[in-house]
């Protein structure tokens, strides 16, 4: 089994296709809430993602990556299916601040245009087996790491569908890790991987940020 460095050493080579599309947010409501809509409400193609959200008292990217296998409905492992489009297997976080959000849940949702209710993101575990998640919940918590660990990027984790923190970063589902620069320097950005993705890439329209309590 490889161990954390190891682990997160595979993804300074992850792919970066994306295009920058700057947008000003403003706050919704009194809690942490931000919202985009992406292309005027056209369909994300292809390579697209990074889209500028507020987080705690900062902006953030968030990047998407596609997988390179060809989504089919129901079966996000197979070949074929979902019209010759990839799902979207990798989520970049950039700029977000661990010390700034320190003790803040962060939660992303994706919309199709029409739809009151958030796409499916990926299979996760679910309190009494794998279910189809909806939202994707980062936790944000300098108690996170072991003691002594002074790095910001482990301060940063996700949480399951359960409600489950990731204090080992990952589970069968998915996982998150650092980005590096080529020189293998944190770069201050975050990689969430989706092990059985589930939203196409063509179908997100709006992207929302919230504060969440799980």
């Amino acid at each position: 089994m490889l161990d954390l460095q190891e682990r997160r050493s595979i993804f300074r080579r992850l792919p970066k296709r994306t295009m920058v599309i700057a947008t000003a947010l403003a706050l919704v409501a009194t809690g942490l809430a931000a919202k985009i809509t992406i292309n005027a409400g056209g369909k994300l193609e292809f390579g697209q993602g990074v889209f500028q959200v507020r987080a705690c008292d900062t902006w953030i990217g968030v990047g998407l990556t596609s997988s390179q296998s060809i989504y089919q409905a129901g079966n996000p492992t197979s070949q074929g299916g979902g019209g010759g489009y990839s799902a979207i297997q990798n989520i970049n976080i950039y700029g977000l601040n661990p010390a700034a959000c320190n003790n803040t849940n962060l939660r992303l949702a994706f919309y199709k245009t029409g739809n009151s209710s958030p796409l499916y993101l990926y299979q996760g575990a679910g309190p009494s087996g794998a279910v189809n998640a909806q939202y994707l919940t980062l936790r944000v918590s300098s108690s996170i790491p072991p003691s002594g660990d002074t790095n910001l990027y482990d301060q940063v984790t996700l949480i399951t569908p359960a409600g489950q923190v990731l204090n080992n970063y990952a589970d069968s589902y998915f996982q998150i890790d650092p980005g590096y620069t080529n020189s293998g320097a944190w770069d201050g950005s975050f990689v969430i991987t989706f092990n059985y993705p589930l939203c196409l890439t063509t179908d997100v329209n709006t992207v929302t940020l919230q504060s969440a309590s799980a």
